[in-house]
């Protein structure tokens, strides 16, 4: 049986475009002058021998980096330019049990914010993958659409991040 693919992704160098899908954690990379095979792929991300989809894929502003959602409720973030290298980090937290949750980087690329099939969202900062994450409550079912107000930059202070029902 065939799986739907859940993100595309037109990279900001404009020449390629990521895809990922349900059927396993793969990114691929697709060259737009020539499509008839994908010029990169990251590895596949297995927990504990299960593969998992993907639910969204995102880049930074710079075009440096490229996060992806994946269903074994992690975010992996890649280098975009030597994504078959694997994962650079990953960010862990929140839960993901749906294709419709989403993530994305901050407008300065300094933070991740992502939904969450429990009611909250999650912001973490790129640079302390390690670190528990900020979570921001006050959803009754899953937050699925998550993105940042681009005219106020982030400033050291979480208090001005918001929920919006």
């Amino acid at each position: 049986a065939s799986k739907s693919i859940t993100s595309v992704l037109y990279l900001k160098d404009e020449r390629v475009i990521a895809s990922a899908g349900a059927a396993d954690s793969v990114v691929k990379f697709w060259d737009t002058r020539k499509l008839k095979a994908p010029i990169a792929q990251t590895p596949p991300q297995c927990q504990e021998g299960r593969i998992h989809g993907i639910s969204s894929l995102a880049q930074d502003s710079n075009g440096t980096f490229i996060i992806a959602s994946c269903m074994d409720n992690k975010i992996y973030l890649y280098n975009a330019l030597q994504p078959d290298k694997g994962p650079l980090k990953s960010f862990a937290g929140h839960e993901l049990d749906s294709f419709y949750i989403k993530a994305c980087f901050s407008p300065d690329g300094t933070h991740i914010l992502s939904g969450s099939s429990d009611g909250n969202a999650f912001l973490w900062q790129v640079d302390k993958p390690e670190a528990s994450p900020v979570k921001l409550s006050g959803h009754l079912r899953e937050v699925t659409a998550v993105d940042w107000y681009y005219s106020v930059k982030l400033s050291g202070h979480l208090r001005e991040v918001t929920a919006v029902d």
